[in-house]
């Protein structure tokens, strides 16, 4: 029987953090939008996810990881998707806030970055690639 192997893609951090500086947030404490700058936190949490193909992150709240893992896992579909690779990522939140609040962010970012998520159709449980 052969074998099929598929040669997945890993974004290197730098390339996340780059894209995360281009996008504008939405503190969801304050409801202010500002350019997104990545805290030490989020950062230190990029270049892990980057160094390996498993991150389990325990995690203190209110430092963004959630934002950074779900931009993370957005990219990481996206580009396995543009190279052929059928992937599948997932997020879970534990309340109907975090899911609304997770919702809206890929649905910004999505919006914000139209070259790489050209075709992304979005609804409340899911972000279907082309």
């Amino acid at each position: 029987m052969d074998e099929c192997k598929v040669s997945l893609l890993w974004l290197p951090s730098a390339a996340v953090i780059g894209i995360a500086g281009r996008l504008e947030i939405t503190d969801h404490r304050t409801g202010s939008t500002r350019r997104w700058k990545p805290n030490a936190e989020q950062i230190r949490l990029m270049d892990a996810t980057a160094s390996g193909r498993w991150v389990f992150a325990a995690k203190p709240r209110q430092v963004g990881a959630t934002t950074v893992t779900e931009l993370d896992d957005l990219l990481w579909v996206a580009a396995n998707d543009h190279a052929g690779n059928r992937v599948r990522a997932a997020l879970y939140v534990d309340t109907e806030e975090k899911l609304r609040e997770r919702q809206a962010f890929a649905e910004s970012v999505v919006r914000q970055l139209p070259d790489l998520f050209k075709g992304c159709d979005i609804n409340s449980e899911r972000v279907q690639f082309p």
